[in-house]
């Protein structure tokens, strides 16, 4: 009974993110009206292979009043010198890490110190975009009065084991997460965010303390989010399908480097929520192999809708979850190994 009710839960919040078109950016219409100063800041270390088209497509963007500011964190690549004599932005070399700050924090605290524009957009080295990426989210976030937008983007997965295993983001996300509880619900339980893509006013940012009071977290987005609404801030998170897009990893180290960081979070930031969506996870393969025909007509659907989240369907994808589940459970719990005993650094 209750790996039915969980299971019907699941199956619920992943149809209404699938089909509810208020989830995704790219349905929104630009605001031509608006003129904001915007500040891009990027955060890099050790980006000097994958910044170039993050700058090139940022630099073609068509919203007319931006500002593009690179923090080079004492990368050991040529990063620095590759931005300063490739493309027209201010790169600075960041500062030693204080004590008691996770790398990406201090270096986002850094740049939005260096910030005039009115509103910040934080976003990754490893991003790229369409060219109304900005104008969307700054009309979506003025024309709706939110203080913060962000978004998940579209992952794009190259190589096998990239197809097998990053995928799990989406699927954690849409199965987990009621996008639209982010943005109508007060309770700072219903916060999401994701780093990758942070659009939020200055003053509302400095507002709360910034990156400073989130210093020492390896999940900073989220808790960001939960800060703004403790504080009755208006926040959104969407999907930024066919808008905003970025390849994660591209092989298996890096692949278990980063999950191994950041799965824990991913699953609520709880043991026990961990375990629980863990425990459904296997319930539902065993079910498979059981052959109870209502669940597994149930599982299929779930399987299809994730399949289709960012790809068309096929046989191919479906076969991946078994592994992926594998994957998951090893994750989660070297995650929480890492975090608690903190030994989870920002790096490459």
């Amino acid at each position: 009974m209750f790996f039915s009710i969980s299971f019907l839960i699941i199956l619920l919040i992943t149809i209404i993110n699938y089909y509810n078109k208020n989830n995704y950016l790219f349905n929104y219409k630009p605001n031509e009206k608006q003129n904001l100063k915007v500040s891009i800041l990027i955060p890099a270390k050790n980006e000097e292979k994958r910044i170039g088209k993050c700058l090139e497509l940022l630099l073609k963007q068509d919203y007319p009043n931006l500002e593009i500011i690179v923090l080079d964190d004492n990368s050991s690549d040529n990063t620095f010198d590759f931005v300063n004599n490739n493309y027209d932005v201010n790169i600075v070399k960041g500062a030693e890490r204080p004590h008691g700050w996770n790398g990406k924090n201090w270096a986002c605290w850094q740049l939005s110190k260096l910030a005039t524009g009115d509103i910040i957009i934080f976003t990754d080295a490893d991003n790229y975009f369409e060219k109304n990426a900005i104008s969307k989210s700054i009309s979506y976030l003025i024309d709706n009065n939110y203080s913060m937008l962000s978004c998940f983007p579209e992952i794009h997965n190259l190589s096998i084991s990239e197809k097998i295993f990053v995928p799990l983001v989406d699927n954690i996300l849409t199965s987990l997460l009621p996008l639209s509880l982010v943005r109508t619900s007060k309770n700072p339980s219903f916060s999401a965010a994701n780093g990758q893509w942070i659009v939020i006013k200055k003053e509302v940012y400095f507002g709360i303390g910034g990156h400073e009071c989130v210093k020492n977290s390896f999940a900073e987005d989220i808790a960001i989010a939960k800060k703004l609404k403790e504080k009755k801030y208006k926040i959104s998170t969407l999907l930024g399908k066919n808008i905003i897009y970025t390849r994660m990893y591209e092989n298996i180290p890096q692949i278990i480097n980063g999950f191994s960081k950041n799965m824990f979070y991913m699953l609520g930031g709880n043991l026990f929520i961990n375990l629980i969506f863990i425990y459904f996870l296997w319930s539902s393969l065993i079910i498979l192999f059981n052959y109870n025909l209502y669940f597994i007509l149930l599982i299929i659907i779930y399987f299809y809708l994730q399949t289709t989240i960012n790809s068309k369907f096929n046989i191919s994808t479906f076969l991946t979850f078994i592994p992926r589940y594998f994957f998951i459970l090893i994750m989660s719990f070297i995650s929480f190994y890492k975090i608690k005993t903190k030994k989870v650094v920002w790096k490459k």
